[in-house]
């Protein structure tokens, strides 16, 4: 919707923490009576529609091409080894997890940039920028599908119905970079908002503005390492939880059927990197997050969610990636 002045895009100024002032672009958006995925326990039919609805924005950005997309950033995982300065901003045993995940993205991953198709993805499919309602309330903006109505795989909360995904906002991290990021980033953020407890989930539900901080909010702080409990999915395992691998091929297999069915199928190289990429997007949410935490120590949402992180990245890097692979072309299949 235009602003006062006409302009689509308005610019407002905020003071920040450490008292100076950022600039702000603001966008004002059509309401759509929804909920956030991130209020909602999904289960893996949801998610699986998630992944469908995932590829329908990756095959639709496939035509899509703009000079200011190709640009160095720090969220693009084709340059994921850009994080690894802030390394010895964290605990050694986190240091240590996200050391040997560059490590694997420079040994497995970096060797098949050319054969990854590159394209402009949305590049932020999080539980922040997912809408979902009521089967048949009908998808914009990327949203849609056709979500199952009955069920209590879907989990959702009172009032949310969290029946099918309505729609997918937030353009704002538009990059031109290897295609199977897309999906590498809807993966493992389904992941971490498995270990989400309740106090971590309605924080993300009413700060979603933070889910993604920005380098030019730099941030070292992390998270105590202790606390780190070997509980699998949605911190207490709440109704229609699921665990890691049950999310991972749920979502992997909605977004492959329907990328084939568009005629755009995942190639090998893809399926080889992408367990690795799910990785590596956690590994810098969690560096970039460690960061801005510092600069804002009171900022709760970033304390809450840093652990699920690291509970996800750890669980993810249990088994082998090559295994992980097969786990998920099986469930793609």
């Amino acid at each position: 919707l235009p602003s006062l002045e006409g302009r689509q895009i308005a610019f407002a100024e905020q003071p920040l923490a450490d008292g100076s002032v950022r600039r702000h672009a603001v966008r004002c958006l059509p309401y759509r009576p929804a909920c956030l995925l991130g209020s909602a326990l999904p289960g893996a039919a949801l998610l699986r529609e998630l992944g469908g609805v995932t590829a329908r924005v990756s095959c639709a950005l496939s035509a899509f091409d703009h000079p200011e997309a190709h640009r160095t950033f720090i969220w693009d995982l084709a340059q994921t080894a850009a994080i690894r300065p802030l390394l010895p901003l964290l605990a050694p045993e986190r240091r240590a997890l996200i050391a040997d995940t560059l490590r694997d993205f420079e040994s497995t991953v970096l060797p098949l940039s050319d054969r990854l198709p590159r394209q402009v993805i949305h590049g932020d499919v999080n539980d922040q920028n997912v809408l979902v309602g009521p089967a048949g309330g009908g998808g914009e903006g990327g949203g849609g599908g056709e979500g199952e109505s009955e069920g209590g795989d879907n989990g959702g909360e009172p009032g949310c119905g969290g029946a099918a995904v309505l729609g997918v906002i937030d353009f704002g991290d538009l990059v031109h970079t290897w295609r199977v990021n897309e999906l590498a980033i809807a993966t493992a953020y389904a992941l971490i908002a498995l270990h989400y407890d309740s106090a971590a989930r309605a924080s993300t539900h009413a700060s979603a503005s933070l889910s993604q901080p920005s380098l030019s909010q730099p941030s070292l702080g992390d998270a105590s390492a202790s606390g780190e409990g070997e509980g699998r999915g949605h911190g207490g395992g709440g109704p229609g939880a699921v665990a890691e691998e049950e999310a991972a091929c749920a979502l992997v297999s909605g977004f492959a059927e329907e990328a084939e069915r568009q005629g755009q199928p995942l190639t090998d190289p893809e399926w080889t990197a992408l367990p690795t990429l799910i990785a590596c997007r956690i590994a810098v949410s969690l560096c970039v997050g460690a960061y801005s935490s510092s600069k804002d120590p009171s900022n709760e949402y970033l304390q809450l969610t840093l652990l699920p992180g690291f509970k996800a990245l750890k669980r993810w890097r249990d088994k082998p990636a090559a295994e992980l692979e097969q786990l998920l072309r099986r469930a793609a299949a």
